[in-house]
């Protein structure tokens, strides 16, 4: 804390001390309170801000240094200019007339990047995306609800689809978290247990999913489930691919049975993970 016009102010953190020398609102005359001790003191007797008081004059001083110089630099240039004879300045009035003569008939054309400094590209960074590389869980077999109606899973009797059920389903384009390093707070890996979490949790509903369209639509095989996880543990249905494509409402079914699962948050990127199902010859 300090004290000023008899008013204690703060707390503040000692970077924010810091920047107040800095600004000139606080001085090496001002006092400061450590507000766990009590300790009152001017802030040039305390060592570690003495030393920043004494580099901050460092900085001054050689700030006023180079600030003269650039003064010095800047008045021996117009001095220059002043002693300048009348056939140099005609000289010269000529050659700025020749050379924007020659520049506007010889120019290419401008290109976007005109106008920017030469370093500019050379210090623009971009940060490393990296590749997005699928996990793919163990597949997963089901069959019929029903299974005494017929010998197999595969053989089942099935509706085909109706009329109104011929247009495949489109997953929505999911909304991404591109966040390099994850939640701030997250210091573990994404793991194989992650994996088997995820798995557990939306292979039920999945199930129940598929069934219902193994009931519905002839010749239905199965197929293959892809969604995304992201840092901050959210999870989001990428595409589901199935045999024939599959209806609207197992699209449907399927979100709502992955997009409400959710993990710890972690450090990394996003996750693509690939849950194969398919219907059991049994």
């Amino acid at each position: 804390m300090f004290n000023k016009d008899g008013m204690d102010y703060g707390p503040f953190s000692v970077r924010e001390i810091e920047q107040m020398i800095d600004s000139g609102e606080l001085l090496g005359t001002s006092e400061i309170i450590n507000y766990k001790s009590k300790i009152v003191a001017p802030v040039s007797q305390v060592p570690y801000f003495a030393q920043y008081l004494d580099e901050k004059e460092k900085r001054d001083r050689e700030a006023a240094r180079k600030a003269e110089i650039e003064h010095d630099h800047t008045t021996a240039i117009k001095d220059s200019k002043r002693r300048h004879t009348l056939p140099l300045a005609i000289g010269g009035v000529l050659v700025v007339v020749f050379s924007i003569t020659a520049w506007a008939l010889l120019r290419d054309p401008e290109i976007p990047t005109s106008g920017y400094p030469v370093t500019f590209f050379r210090d623009l960074t971009f940060p490393q995306l990296n590749p997005l590389k699928p996990r793919l869980a163990s597949p997963v077999e089901f069959v019929a609800e029903d299974e005494d109606k017929a010998e197999s899973a595969a053989k089942v009797a099935r509706k085909p689809r109706g009329p109104s059920r011929q247009a495949p389903g489109v997953v929505p384009e999911p909304v991404l978290d591109f966040s390099f390093s994850g939640s701030a707070e997250a210091t573990r890996e994404f793991s194989s247990g992650d994996l088997e979490v995820l798995k557990s949790g939306v292979t039920p509903g999945l199930i129940r999913c598929f069934q219902k369209e193994l009931s519905s639509v002839e010749g239905f095989s199965g197929g293959k489930i892809v969604f995304y996880v992201m840092p901050k543990g959210k999870v989001a249905l990428s595409k589901v691919e199935t045999k024939p494509a599959a209806s609207g409402s197992l699209v449907s079914c399927v979100s709502s049975a992955v997009n409400s699962k959710k993990i710890p948050p972690y450090k990394g990127d996003i996750q693509i993970i690939e849950i194969p199902l398919y219907v059991s010859a049994r």
